[in-house]
């Protein structure tokens, strides 16, 4: 899913940069991206394949692909990011002409928070997952 969507995304944009004279998305550009990956998770949402699906599946042994868990938790996880992206694309949107300090700390946030949301909570359902098989 992700991947089909950066394609159209960036392809959309190579195609607009050689179309038109100035820069398609102006000053918006890094909060366009992450706008699009906001519109992207929930798409995966919507559609009822979570983007984090892809991923779980290269760390999980496949005998828990079809449990409704492994599902429930890719279904948090990608609704984290999603949240996230959405913040980030509004705060990055905001703050166009603001100190470039200041648009890093909200690029690594925005990356960073779901990424310790995701190891962390993983953890947890991978714990409560074998907590359940030994009760």
């Amino acid at each position: 899913m992700i991947e089909v969507s950066s394609t159209l995304y960036f392809g959309g944009l190579a195609i607009a940069a050689f179309a038109v004279d100035r820069a398609p998305l102006g000053s918006y550009g890094a909060a366009s991206s992450i706008a699009w990956l906001a519109v992207t998770s929930g798409l995966s949402l919507m559609m009822r394949k979570p983007f984090t699906l892809g991923i779980a599946r290269t760390t999980v042994p496949r005998e828990l692909w079809s449990r409704p868990a492994f599902y429930t938790t890719n279904v948090i996880i990608t609704t984290a990011w999603a949240v996230s992206f959405t913040v980030e694309a509004a705060l990055l949107a905001l703050l166009v002409d603001s100190s470039t300090g200041l648009i890093i700390a909200v690029k690594a946030a925005g990356f960073v928070l779901p990424a310790v949301f995701t190891v962390r909570y993983s953890r947890s359902a991978h714990e409560r997952a074998a907590t359940a098989r030994h009760a």
